[in-house]
């Protein structure tokens, strides 16, 4: 999966022993939307470089993900991956 290249739209759904996304999240550098939900034992993003290589991404929604949610609020321990000023 980690090499196609014009994905535009990824949901990740209902991963109940995820805690991490993979690193290689970062190759698909086309996608515009990122949907992650029901994922309730997620907790981390890929590496801040790795999300940094997501240009197109405009829009990422966690539904249902408490934990990663929270960690991805301001100031939380994930939020610097997704927004530079949180």
């Amino acid at each position: 999966m980690q090499y196609i290249k014009s994905l535009e739209t990824l949901k990740i759904s209902s991963l109940h022993q995820l805690e991490a996304l993979p690193e290689w999240l970062g190759n698909l550098v086309s996608p515009r939307k990122l949907r992650i939900e029901f994922c309730r034992t997620l907790k981390h993003l890929p590496s801040q470089e790795q999300m940094l290589r997501l240009t197109r991404l405009r829009k990422l929604t966690i539904d249902r993900c408490d934990e990663l949610a929270k960690r991805c609020e301001k100031g939380g321990e994930e939020a610097f991956k997704i927004s530079p000023k949180a």
